[in-house]
């Protein structure tokens, strides 16, 4: 074997750990137990080639106990081929975050009365990408939803905590949601999930007095740091989730309607993965944020790669033109009829910086 049919084995790994889904460490490690097929092929000739750097990068994963009766070269070898199998692993689940629904995907065969509940904007312009949520009920809070016997489950792209706040805060309105259109089950088998304080009851914006034609925004950028007692949560924000910065942009267009979108940027890898919030209402200049209603709040992931990915750094929505098209995007979850007060929840909720949140917030609150 040389390195090219090493890469095409690595990325026949990635397709098959891509369609099993679950732990990727443990199904690695289940594979290379058989002592023949694919994992065990790359592990082993990888043994053959480890450098210093191999050596470095993953000596510091021996004491997690993978494949622990193994020898130190093996584990060593094991690990190497789990990071390079990542990234391409990591771009197949991108492209599957960002499918459009097909009748044919698992969960519309297990049950084809849901592919009545998918949300359509109209018959040419199908969006086929949420699915309606008057018929689930969700189990404990969980991203299980079940229906009809069988549970489904939420896009781990999309907190369940920002479900079941929306449910409770607001039962009887229009609402859809992201589930993995390849994974249902009849068992309640959940993920852990982090704990997550409720957010505060938000009174946001006393009034929505932005005048026709008027844009305001923001945008809000985390330094990089060193790491100290006093800036541990911004250096563990920039080192290790890659998080960026914060950009808002409100509008109120000619017709009056107001609208508004918020982007978290954060790095991944080559790219850039932008969590968006997007909205819009018809209510006047001058109405109380507590009154006026949205005709609907949307969750969604961008994916920006490669040339889109340097180019949307270069940007700001603030400056209110156009932005990079996304090269993925999906919708995550949807809501409509809800007050505007209630924005500042969903931005607690969604987005991940504690530090670019709390600076936006203190903005609009004058703190």
């Amino acid at each position: 074997m040389n390195f090219d049919n090493y890469f095409r084995l690595l990325a026949l790994i990635a397709n098959e750990a891509h369609e099993v889904g679950g732990d990727t460490f443990l199904w690695l490690e289940q594979g290379y137990k058989k002592g023949a097929g694919p994992i065990w092929e790359a592990v082993e000739w990888r043994k053959t080639v480890l450098s210093p750097a191999d050596v470095e990068s993953a000596g510091g994963y021996l004491p997690i106990g993978y494949l622990r009766d193994e020898d130190e070269t093996t584990r060593l070898s094991f690990f190497t081929v789990c990071f390079e199998v990542g990234p391409e692993l990591h771009r197949l689940n991108i492209l599957r975050t960002c499918e459009k629904y097909k009748q044919n995907h698992p969960i519309f065969q297990a049950k084809p009365a849901l592919w009545n509940e998918v949300r359509r904007r109209s018959s040419e312009d199908e969006e086929l990408e949420l699915l309606s949520l008057r018929l689930f009920k969700q189990y404990e809070d969980s991203e299980l939803f079940e229906f009809n016997g069988t549970n489904f489950i939420l896009t781990r792209a999309l907190r369940p905590t920002i479900v079941s706040w929306s449910k409770e805060s607001f039962p009887s309105v229009p609402m859809f949601a992201r589930f993995n259109p390849y994974r249902c089950q009849e068992d309640r088998i959940r993920l852990l999930e982090f704990a997550m304080l409720v957010p505060p009851n938000p009174r946001w914006w006393a009034n929505t007095n932005l005048l026709r034609g008027q844009v305001d925004g923001g945008s809000f950028i985390l330094q990089d740091c060193p790491c100290t007692r006093e800036n541990q949560t911004q250096f563990w924000e920039f080192k290790i989730k890659g998080l960026r910065k914060l950009e808002i942009s409100a509008k109120r267009e000619n017709n009056l309607n107001l609208k508004m979108t918020l982007e978290e940027l954060s790095v991944d890898g080559n790219g850039i993965v932008g969590r968006m919030i997007h909205l819009d209402s018809n209510c006047r200049p001058g109405t109380p944020a507590d009154e006026c209603l949205l005709n609907h709040l949307d969750l969604a992931i961008n994916y920006y790669l490669d040339d889109s990915a340097k180019t949307r750094m270069t940007q700001k929505l603030s400056d209110g033109g156009r932005v990079v098209d996304a090269s993925n995007r999906i919708h995550l979850f949807r809501i409509e009829n809800i007050p505007l007060s209630s924005v500042l929840a969903y931005v607690d909720m969604f987005f991940e910086s504690t530090i670019l949140k709390k600076e936006w917030r203190d903005s609009q609150l004058g703190g």
